[in-house]
Formats: C-alpha cells, structure tokens, sequence
C-alpha cells in the first residue's frame, strides 16, 4: 500500500446493464474520480485472472482525483468472478459496491450482439453459443486464450446466475455498504435513478449529468 488513494467504491456489474452509461455519469458528477479513457474503464485490479496486476500502476490512474472526490471503478467482472468480493474487502475493507442487473435472457442476448459486433465471439447465432457454454466452462485452454476481452463474457447463461454473485458480495460487505438497480430503471427513470445511486454514494444528488444510452447492441 502506498499513500495514494485507492477506489471508494466499485460498479462491479452487470454486463451490457448500463454500466457504460453510468461511467459516463460519475465522470460528470464534481465529487466523482473515474478513469475518462474509455480504454481503460474496466482496470480489472481485483480480478482473478485478468486485468492489471501492479498496485503501484492500478492507484496512478486515479492520481489526478481531487481530495474532495470520491474515486470510482467500473469493472463488469467483479461481479461474476468467485474471488472478487472477498479481494476488494480484504484490501479496501470500507468500499461500497454498487450492482445494476438486467433482466439476465435480455442481458445474454444482448452481451452475444455486442460480442459478435467487436469480433471476440465467432459462433454467430445466439442458440449455438448458448450450447457452446458448458464446453467453453470446462475447456481451460479456452479461457486462457480468451481473457483479452475476459473469457467470462463468452458465459451468457453463467454470467446472468445473479443469485450466487450477489451472495458473495453480502456475505462480504455489510448491508449499508451494498446497492442494487434495475437496468429498466435507469432506462426509463434515469434521473431518478441516479438520484438514489448518488445519495448512496452520499455526493449531491440534485446534480443531473446528461444520460447517454452507451456500448448498444444492435438495438438491444
């Protein structure tokens, strides 16, 4: 550890759930800190298996944050990966985490687009990548030679089993610690729902950053 500051709270998920567009917003909120370069919004320091793993480099992206800002990171991983919850607590033990959740056939459906758009998904119909899961699960060569995008976005049923991720997370954090929105929410109420998210964040929830639909997928 050294005397820079660390992140004071975490958007750990969902995928292709609005995660972008409220990246977006944290940079415009004035007591918010997040990384501005969309390339590397996701640093991924506290995942198991990708993402940056010097702790000296993962704080310099958040050296220009001022005193008064709280700093934020965006990681979709950070949900579904087994370990994170009990990594980010053990070094940054007083963050609070914030999930947003899709409906999760929306939300696979909708992660596959976005997959087979970039070029990181090559079985083009949504029902045969759906069948390629499990094989792809126990396949190891197959997430060792897919963490460049993060080989967990090639889970689309896995991915949207919400139950056991939130799970880690409360049994981990205290309650008061834990927030949770409905991606239709910020779809159809985004102020509102950025309300709620920046009273929780405990920054002035009167402000109200331009709501941008960001990372679509064809449509979805």
């Amino acid at each position: 550890m050294t005397n820079r500051r660390a992140p004071d709270f975490f958007l750990v998920g969902t995928a292709k759930s609005g995660t972008s567009s409220l990246w977006h917003c944290f940079g415009e909120h004035p007591e918010i800190y997040v990384t501005s370069d969309p390339g590397l919004k996701e640093l991924g320091f506290f995942a198991s298996d990708h993402g940056m793993q010097d702790w000296s480099a993962y704080l310099d992206h958040f050296s220009e944050a001022k005193q008064d800002q709280l700093i934020g990171e965006v990681c979709n991983s950070y949900l579904s990966d087994t370990t994170c919850a009990e990594r980010i607590h053990e070094e940054l033990p007083h963050s609070k985490i914030l999930i947003i959740l899709r409906n999760p056939v929306e939300r696979a459906a909708s992660l596959h687009n976005w997959m087979v758009r970039e070029g990181y998904e090559s079985i083009r119909k949504f029902e045969d990548a759906l069948k390629a899961e499990e094989d792809r699960w126990q396949n190891k060569d197959f997430r060792r030679r897919n963490t460049h995008g993060n080989y967990r976005n090639y889970l689309y049923k896995r991915s949207g089993l919400y139950f056991a991720q939130i799970n880690r997370y409360s049994k981990t954090f205290d309650e008061s610690q834990l927030h949770i929105e409905l991606f239709d929410d910020l779809r159809t109420k985004p102020q509102e729902t950025l309300k709620r998210i920046f009273s929780f964040l405990d920054v002035d929830s009167s402000f109200e950053p331009e709501f941008t639909v960001l990372n679509k997928s064809g449509g979805i």
